[in-house]
């Protein structure tokens, strides 16, 4: 009897341990993923940039990687889907993406890590969202599936840059579970000019980023951003 015991248990721990081909087949998607974005980093050397710890791998950007601060308004609708007129069906609103990374326009491999404010309304400008966002001691919950509120969702996209075949890849924290993750605002200081200002914003931030919307909760953990820092310089119009 105890030894149909012993071997039952040797039996399901061997069954424990391995994996089904649906559960492979999902970590080497995501193995792609880590590997495509590609985490370099050489230390922080330099007045701006970004750096988290992703999954333990350390991720740093800087302006001596030819980075910018970039702060852009997007109008946006709350479906993407055409009607059958041809109109987008949805409400609009406006919001801000802010963060550090190369230019749209720089023929280098996409590097992307950064953050899109709460839904405001389709007619507040960048200065409105700005002012509501970068205020010092503010802590924002990080957007996910179990959040409910006002947020800020955080992106990290990258490109595998093969010419002809450039794939673009996005993870985002809006697709999952967040567990009392934030973005954080350290601190700032706002110069006034004629025609802008100028918001020099300390960050800290952690979230958890998942590959699709369209898979199951179980499947879509892409990795966990632990860590995360950014100062960065943002050039809002009034």
């Amino acid at each position: 009897m105890i030894r149909k015991i012993i071997i039952l248990m040797s039996v399901l721990s061997i069954i424990s341990c391995n994996k089904t081909s649906k559960e492979e087949g999902e970590d080497s998607y995501k193995d792609q993923f880590l590997k495509l974005a590609e985490f370099n980093c050489e230390g922080i050397t330099s007045d701006y940039y970004v750096s988290a710890s992703i999954d333990n791998l350390d991720f740093c950007r800087n302006t001596n990687d030819s980075v910018k601060s970039v702060i852009q308004l997007f109008n946006n609708f709350t479906t993407s889907g055409p009607s059958t007129g041809g109109t987008i069906i949805g409400t609009p609103y406006n919001s801000i993406w802010f963060g550090i990374y190369v230019p749209f326009e720089k023929t280098d491999r996409i590097k992307h890590l950064y953050f899109e404010s709460d839904k405001y309304s389709d007619t507040a400008t960048m200065e409105e969202i700005a002012t509501d966002v970068f205020v010092e001691g503010k802590r924002w919950p990080i957007s996910g599936k179990n959040v409910i509120g006002k947020t800020v969702n955080c992106f990290y996209r990258f490109s595998d840059f093969r010419p002809g075949f450039n794939t673009f890849h996005i993870v985002s924290s809006q697709y999952g579970n967040q567990n009392n993750n934030y973005l954080e605002i350290k601190k700032v200081t706002i110069e006034r000019f004629e025609n802008y200002i100028l918001y020099d914003v300390d960050l800290a931030f952690e979230a958890e980023l998942y590959m699709s919307d369209l898979r199951t909760e179980a499947d879509n953990l892409w990795a966990e951003l632990r860590d995360g820092k950014m100062k960065a310089l943002f050039k809002v119009p009034i």
